[in-house]
């Protein structure tokens, strides 16, 4: 079988009940088929931080292969790379953290060409621009956490990096082309990747800045965070800039015109350009009422945009010292669990085969404060195991890779072939 991973947030004071289901065919598994398959963790805190930990967990297993899944994998973890090692996130472990990001940084790598551009994949030769500008901001983030850690266990070359900027650069001031530079928002992406490497003076941000009034909400919000960022910018501007922005959570949209990412940008650069306002608050608030039931905002790009704003949001947050809080949780037929938790964040593990039996989970909290929960669930997918679907027919599948390999990476080129019997009238 192949394992699904269900995830579910919610928070409450004094007192709450959970309740899960399992499918119903879970329940028909032999107990050796469910041992090792069947998992539940239920990670508890007393921030919101608590409610970005499926999202992370969600990236840290999605199978990334291009330069948009790659980058919205590593552009939030690298943000919130600080606080898992704070131990703030339930459940997302450090080693995991930097393992994703050493590997993401080093097929991000495997697609930048000559030029200093990515192509969109690590076959193609055309380099890709906004996924230039993407891979670039990635690469950054994960600079930027690096640089926080000295046995961070990852690194982004210097001069990978600075030709990359040098590409973006030479394209928007030297060769002026504008076949696609404007389109969605990427256009001012690149404004924030130069001046987050105090690479933007104020004469080319001028010449970013030209049109602002008739840019998206996102363009504005990435030129917003970009005036803040550069070099000798005029920080009253950028404040005010950040008044004007109003994105809009609207859901139904496309990659290229994200409500969620919008939100994110306009958090992103208020932070940046005023980070006492309550606007920051307020969008923040937005985005984390916009997670659906298992903790993401739908697409990895969604997600990781959303994830790394937010990241930064709590960043700023004083951590301070908390009191520790009694929580109690019981499971039908189970002994209590009985855990404190205070500044930092908690995950215990449940009984999967009681939660089998009797989906509720009984929580109590001392003290009436209000107390993060996240359940994560795993199970087997059913419809992964070939004997299930067996009625009549018998199915055979080969997969080559086409490099010849022996060994399968994301991204290779594979060729599957798969041949139908029908059993029944060999019979």
């Amino acid at each position: 079988y192949m394992n699904l991973n269900r995830s579910t947030i919610g928070h409450f004071t004094n007192r709450a009940e959970i309740d899960f289901s399992f499918p119903a065919e879970i329940s028909g598994l032999a107990l050796k088929e469910r041992k090792g398959n069947l998992k539940a963790l239920l990670g508890l805190s007393t921030t919101d931080w608590a409610k970005i930990a499926p999202g992370l967990t969600y990236l840290l297993h999605y199978p990334y292969g291009c330069i948009e899944q790659t980058s919205s994998g590593i552009i939030p973890l690298a943000g919130i790379r600080k606080l898992v090692s704070l131990n703030l996130i339930p459940g997302v472990e450090l080693s995991k953290v930097d393992g994703f990001l050493k590997a993401g940084v080093s097929r991000l790598l495997r697609m930048q060409r000559s030029a200093g551009g990515f192509a969109y994949w690590p076959e193609d030769s055309e380099i890709h621009w906004w996924g230039t500008l993407y891979a670039t901001f990635a690469l950054t983030a994960a600079k930027q956490a690096a640089a926080e850690d000295a046995k961070a266990g990852f690194e982004v070359p210097e001069e990978a990096l600075d030709k990359a900027l040098s590409y973006i650069s030479k394209r928007l001031f030297k060769d002026k082309d504008t076949s696609d530079v404007h389109g969605y928002g990427i256009y001012e992406l690149a404004a924030v990747d130069l001046a987050l490497n105090g690479k933007l003076a104020t004469d080319s941000l001028d010449i970013l800045l030209a049109g602002y009034e008739e840019r998206s909400t996102e363009g504005k919000a990435f030129l917003t965070w970009a005036t803040a960022l550069a070099k000798g910018s005029n920080a009253p501007k950028a404040r005010e800039m950040a008044k004007k922005l109003t994105p809009k959570m609207i859901s139904v949209r496309t990659w290229y015109d994200s409500g969620p990412r919008e939100v994110a940008a306009a958090l992103a650069a208020s932070i940046q350009a005023d980070p006492t306002s309550k606007k920051n608050d307020d969008f923040a608030g937005s985005l984390l009422k916009s997670l659906d039931k298992e903790g993401r905002w739908g697409s990895t790009a969604h997600t990781g945009w959303c994830l790394y704003a937010l990241s930064q949001y709590f960043s700023k947050k004083t951590l301070g010292k908390a009191d520790d809080i009694l929580v109690e949780v019981k499971q039908a037929g189970k002994e209590p669990q009985k855990v404190r938790i205070g500044a930092t964040s908690v995950e215990i593990a449940l009984d999967p085969e009681a939660l089998l039996t009797d989906g509720k989970i009984q929580l109590t909290a001392a003290d009436g404060k209000m107390v993060n929960w996240n359940l994560s669930v795993t199970y087997p997918e059913l419809a992964t195991n070939p004997e299930s679907l067996n009625h009549g027919f018998i199915l055979s599948k080969e997969i080559k890779n086409l490099n010849g390999s022996k060994e399968f990476h994301v991204g290779d080129l594979v060729k599957v072939s798969i041949e139908f019997v029908d059993d029944a009238a060999s019979k």
